[in-house]
């Protein structure tokens, strides 16, 4: 339940915290399994920020492989569902950050390449 609160105080205002950080509590939060809508909400908030992203944004620590590509791929998805509504997206930018994470990312070992599919 602390992690629910902490999400709907932190996502009341634009900017307030980075896209990294919100990536990490999403993480905690399909960790613990918290409810579905607050989940959502974060996970929407975080694609609303891809326009705006670096690639190292994205990266998050993970326990099998260097990084967390699951919780990446989760956010793109969402964010092509929003900008596929909207005419004003810059699809192309999140593009290039995908391309710039692809890069940065590539370098695990340990990465399986199924991880991958959704996002090239």
């Amino acid at each position: 339940m602390t992690t629910e609160c902490l999400i709907r105080v932190l996502l009341a205002e634009d900017e307030s915290v980075s896209s990294n950080f919100l990536l990490h509590l999403f993480k905690i939060g399909l960790i613990m399994n918290i409810n579905a809508k607050p989940k959502n909400h974060l996970k929407t908030r975080i694609a609303l920020m891809l326009e705006k992203c670096s690639a190292q944004d994205l990266l998050v620590r993970n326990s099998t492989t260097v990084f967390d590509v699951d919780i990446v791929v989760q956010v793109v998805e969402a964010y092509v569902s929003l900008a596929s509504n909207n005419p004003k997206s810059r699809m192309f930018v999140v593009g290039r950050l995908v391309d710039e994470y692809l890069a940065l990312i590539a370098r695990d070992e340990n990465l399986v390449s199924r991880s991958l599919d959704s996002l090239v």
